[in-house]
């Protein structure tokens, strides 16, 4: 018989069998799930629901409990923006929150065996949702289902059913590579523009006449304290957040994952001026972390060179398909080939009580985002 068991760590589970269901996206796969263990905040507590039937997991479903009092994106930033100090202040919060998706992913919020047909998809989806929803009552905890896409049909209409709050969340952003050469991709560019394209030339140039270096790091232990630093500071900076990971945090995901990890890093004058992180996974690769000394690279554009061009050129010559980028700012990545796919964000309220400030709250919010982002489009 079918059962659904819920566990509280990665360690307990098959590594080969969780990833024959995490497929093909980094923030699903075991080693990733595993540093977020080991180096996230301790408040953030993991819980994983498992589908088994005979042993096997047919299943399973990742989500982390929030308390209240723990500054993370989700979901009182995303939904309160710059007014959320004010309803801080105010004892206002959607915490604290069961939330359900792997960190940082998109899209993936329910792991399925590839061999199931559609109809014990749906049927698989219902009862992890019933076993989720049922924790999260026990819990006295609401529901959220954070960068819901629109593939996932299955799921949106599930919550759509069960009475789920609706809005938009911060949209996804990608570049597929289809070039033979890092010339190619600026021809790509110059059909669009001509003059993003000489821009793109300006600032390679004006980086490498800069005296700025990037290359990849090949030992990290000398110099972690010092990317980490870089990283910490950009999310202080952007999001008004401290990395939710601790100061190990490289090292346990180079543990973790091994050469899949890859980071670049920018030098000028004998100190390192920048940061990326790239995580492979196949022929895709995502760049969610990265990091700027802006008091020592100034305008020499090592952002652009390190996130963007460095990057692609490489992304060309070992031949992987797709280049994941993080959540905004999107105007910019628009500029040099990116994508963009519209997210969803989905709500339920623990207290029946807050439904209907709730439901007013999410129109406004979606109204206001619709504004603010840019709509799903293949490039400009």
């Amino acid at each position: 018989m079918p059962s659904i068991t819920i566990i509280d760590s990665i360690r307990k589970i098959h590594k080969g069998q969780w990833n024959e269901l995490a497929e093909d996206n980094f923030f699903a796969s075991h080693g990733w799930l595993l540093t977020v263990e080991e180096s996230i905040l301790k408040e953030l507590i993991p819980i994983y629901f498992l589908y088994q039937k005979d042993l096997r997991i047919l299943g399973a479903a990742v989500c982390y409990l929030i308390p209240k009092n723990l500054k993370m994106v989700f979901p009182d930033d995303l939904l309160f923006g710059r007014a959320n100090k004010i309803f801080s202040l105010l004892g206002i919060s959607f915490m604290p929150v069961m939330v359900c998706y792997p960190f940082y992913a998109y899209g993936k919020h329910f792991f399925l065996n590839t061999d199931l047909a559609p109809l014990q998809k749906e049927r698989i989806i219902k009862n992890l949702l019933d076993a989720i929803e049922q924790e999260a009552k026990k819990k006295n905890l609401s529901l959220s289902f954070p960068r819901v896409l629109p593939q996932e049909k299955i799921l949106i209409k599930q919550l759509c059913q069960r009475g789920y709050f609706q809005t938009l969340d911060l949209p996804q952003t990608y570049m597929d590579i289809y070039w033979d050469s890092f010339d190619g991709y600026k021809k790509h560019i110059r059909k669009r523009s001509l003059k993003m394209k000489k821009n793109i030339v300006q600032e390679i140039n004006k980086n490498r006449k800069s005296g700025v270096t990037i290359d990849r790091v090949k030992n990290l232990n000398s110099q972690e304290r010092r990317l980490y630093k870089l990283l910490n500071d950009n999310s202080l900076k952007y999001s008004k957040l401290p990395m939710p990971f601790q100061e190990n945090f490289l090292s346990r995901l180079k543990k973790n994952i091994g050469d899949d990890l890859i980071i670049y890093q920018a030098t000028k004058k004998g100190r390192i001026s920048g940061v990326l992180v790239m995580l492979k996974y196949g022929d895709t690769v995502y760049l969610p972390f990265s990091g700027i000394d802006h008091s020592l690279a100034l305008n020499d554009f090592t952002y652009f060179n390190i996130c963007f061009y460095r990057p692609i050129a490489d992304a060309i010559n070992e031949n992987i398909k797709k280049i994941y980028y993080g959540a905004g700012p999107y105007y910019p990545k628009l500029q040099r080939g990116c994508k963009i796919q519209k997210a969803y964000f989905f709500h339920k309220p623990c207290y029946p009580a807050s439904k209907m400030a709730v439901k007013l709250w999410f129109c406004l919010h979606q109204y206001w985002y619709q504004k603010k982002l840019p709509q799903s489009q293949d490039s400009v």
